[in-house]
């Protein structure tokens, strides 16, 4: 089946989940594998939805990881560990602006590097 587009159709707690996530890191457990599984699915098409809607805070939504471990799906948050490798990188937080361009160029199968041939190839 199909999951929506539409992050309306979802259950109120999956935005509360997510909302918990930012904030601390926990685990809920499902008492199977299989429901764990079909759940994560679930929580990973209302991100996808809420990305596609640009419903605010959505690109905060992108630093939650979700992981299914026996029956257990596991909520992190990996904005800090996100945060201290751009650090160590020397490489600053990209701006909106910035992830508008990278979402775009992954919607439309560019590069910026095509662009830039492009660009002196003309």
């Amino acid at each position: 089946m199909p999951y929506s587009k539409n992050p309306q159709d979802y259950p109120s707690e999956f935005a509360q989940l997510y909302l918990q996530a930012l904030s601390r890191e926990f685990a809920v457990d499902f008492g199977d594998f299989g429901e764990a599984t079909n759940y994560c699915h679930r929580l990973h098409a209302y991100r996808r939805a809420m990305e596609l809607h640009k419903i605010p805070g959505w690109t905060d939504l992108r630093a939650i990881t979700l992981r299914v471990k026996g029956t257990k799906i596991h909520f992190t948050n990996n904005k800090a560990i996100m945060s201290n490798i751009r650090k160590a990188l020397g490489t600053p937080e990209p701006s909106d602006a910035e992830l508008e361009d990278y979402l775009r160029q992954m919607e439309t199968g560019e590069s910026k590097d095509e662009d830039e041939s492009k660009a002196t190839n003309t």
